[in-house]
């Protein structure tokens, strides 16, 4: 695959998570973290900031190609919940192998280790 198709892929994602999800973010309250990832050779490092969430208010899913963080967070002074939604498309496809999370004062940073599924070769088959 060649760089401009694989930037094509990864914009149409990109804008179809969007699609998919901003006018439920909208609905319900829910703001997307700040967040920053940081990419190493055999590794990817996921930071997001959640301010004020506690630790059992965080869920977080991790596939092959996706990162999901979903958070809560309560007020004293407000009733209803305040939520935080981001999902990570991840720059290629991984095997999951041992990802680890830690939640530090306000902040959740993921490490991930980063082994590329090998490409599945295409058999030409001769039409008889």
């Amino acid at each position: 695959m060649d760089f401009f198709e694989e930037f094509k892929r990864r914009m149409n994602r990109y804008f179809e998570e969007i699609d998919r999800n901003l006018s439920r973010f909208i609905a319900n309250g829910v703001r997307e973290p700040l967040s920053r990832i940081i990419e190493k050779n055999d590794k990817m490092i996921i930071e997001i900031e959640l301010p004020g969430v506690e630790k059992k208010n965080i869920s977080l899913k991790i596939t092959e190609n996706s990162v999901e963080v979903k958070a809560e967070k309560k007020s004293e002074s407000e009733i209803r919940k305040k939520g935080f939604y981001r999902k990570f498309a991840l720059p290629e496809m991984i095997i999951v192998g041992n990802p680890k999370a830690e939640y530090t004062n306000g902040l959740l940073r993921i490490e991930i280790q980063r082994k590329k599924i090998p490409e599945k070769k295409a058999k030409m088959i001769e039409v008889k």
